[in-house]
């Protein structure tokens, strides 16, 4: 696993935070303070929707990050990589930096299921499973 970080902006060499190459997605917090990017250069970055300055900086993934959302209070925000690798930033600092969940490469399956347990804090009900997941056995997938 490749180095996880959050660093408050500005950084500590002066330089201005920007994503370095073609920027892949974007998400609004719930309250509409905040928004993150993601890009082809693996940052995320999330920024002051007033002010649009940027709050942190988060790296760790090994590569390009596809996709971005936050979580239902806005606390935790959810990546994936283009490798399938899943991150859950605690924003708060509360609950530790990140974790990272290991999905095979092109397994979409495993990394929407990833993404699901974090938005909704909760394992997919039986009859959620029937309908997004048809053609697999139902199971528990999120962690306690």
């Amino acid at each position: 696993m490749a180095p996880t970080s959050v660093s408050g902006i500005p950084s500590r060499t002066g330089q201005a935070v920007r994503h370095s190459g073609d920027v892949a997605g974007a998400a609004w917090s719930p309250d509409g303070s905040r928004f993150a990017s993601v890009g082809a250069d693996g940052l995320v970055i999330v920024w002051d929707a007033a002010t649009l300055q940027p709050l942190k900086a988060l790296t760790g993934h090994g590569g390009a990050v596809r996709v971005v959302r936050f979580g239902g209070d806005g606390a935790m925000l959810y990546t994936v990589g283009a490798d399938g690798s899943l991150f859950a930033w605690d924003l708060t600092g509360v609950r530790g930096v990140a974790t990272k969940s290991g999905a095979r490469s092109g397994d979409a399956t495993t990394t929407s299921i990833a993404l699901a347990c974090g938005l909704a804090g909760r394992d997919l009900s039986p009859q959620e499973w029937q309908t997004y997941l048809p053609h697999r056995s139902y199971r528990h997938v999120c962690p306690a």
